[in-house]
């Protein structure tokens, strides 16, 4: 995890507790789009091809774009790992 990372902030965004922005366009996709896109492009070519220009490029958006979702790359990663585990055994 990066120095600037906060916990809380990681567990808000991945237990679905982060408020939306008011402010700016709509959202063109959510956060399992984003991490399912993350996640082929680590299959295919393996977790060093995984980067946010490069998740940006396979969604058609600009790097910046993807900032509006995730902080960074840790927060990338944290989703990738939530949806390569999948959803808990009852």
């Amino acid at each position: 995890m990066a120095v600037n990372e906060d916990p809380r902030t990681l567990a808000e965004l991945l237990w679905g507790q982060r408020k939306p922005r008011s402010r700016g366009p709509r959202p063109a996709f959510d956060l399992a789009r984003l991490a399912d896109t993350a996640v082929k492009v680590a299959d295919a070519e393996g977790l060093e091809a995984v980067s946010m220009h490069r998740i940006a490029a396979e969604l058609g958006f600009t790097k910046m774009a993807l900032y509006r979702y995730v902080n960074g790359k840790t927060e990338l990663m944290a989703i990738m790992i939530e949806a390569a585990v999948g959803t808990p055994p009852t």
